[in-house]
């Protein structure tokens, strides 16, 4: 379910789907999917401004405001069917078909770490509603991938792989120079013949 920014929802937006004892559980008929396009952009780089702007917009499966680029107006986004293929732990893989290039938003948080790529090549990310995550997607059929993989996951990863090789070669060097009787394998055939 969608949280709506206004102090109270309209209540056409909300269609009950369960009473039992006593609790009532509704449903937001108008929830975004986890990824769309948006019918309409704009580009507001001020991040007060961009507060102000998003507080105006009644339905933000329609507009969406962008930190990227200069200040700008309201224009047409590319239109595009947006499926999501596959998703898992922190990836997420989404077919698009764009008549034309079209940005593609998600409800993604737009935390440091996610990487994007299209068709097996980087995009940048870009944030969108001034907490979450969209890529430009070019004109055509596309797989648009994103995955959330922080560069601290891989340099730490790095770090422990490098760590690993380190002392392996530093057991299998001592383990090289030690006297042939201190060896286990040595003494147990020493102790079998004696």
């Amino acid at each position: 379910m969608r949280h709506h920014p206004r102090k109270r929802p309209e209540r056409e937006l909300l269609q009950p789907v369960l009473l039992f004892a006593g609790l009532r559980l509704f449903e937001n008929s108008r929830a975004l999917p986890r990824a769309f396009a948006p019918e309409f952009t704009r580009s507001e780089p001020d991040a007060a401004r961009r507060l102000a702007l998003l507080g105006e917009v009644n339905d933000f499966g329609e507009r969406g405001v962008l930190e990227d680029g200069p200040a700008s107006e309201w224009t047409s986004n590319g239109t595009a069917k947006v499926a999501i293929v596959e998703q898992h732990g922190g990836r997420m893989d989404i077919d698009v078909r764009a008549d034309a290039e079209t940005l593609v938003a998600t409800s993604i948080p737009a935390w440091p770490g996610w990487k994007a790529d299209i068709d097996g090549t980087p995009a940048a990310t870009i944030p969108y509603n001034h907490a979450f995550l969209a890529v430009r997607v070019p004109e055509g059929a596309h797989r648009l991938t994103l995955r959330y993989r922080p560069d601290g996951f891989i340099y730490g990863a790095g770090v422990s792989g490098a760590t690993l090789a380190v002392a392996l070669a530093v057991l299998w060097r001592r383990r090289r120079s030690a006297p042939t009787d201190a060896r286990p394998d040595a003494r147990m055939r020493a102790e079998s013949a004696g």
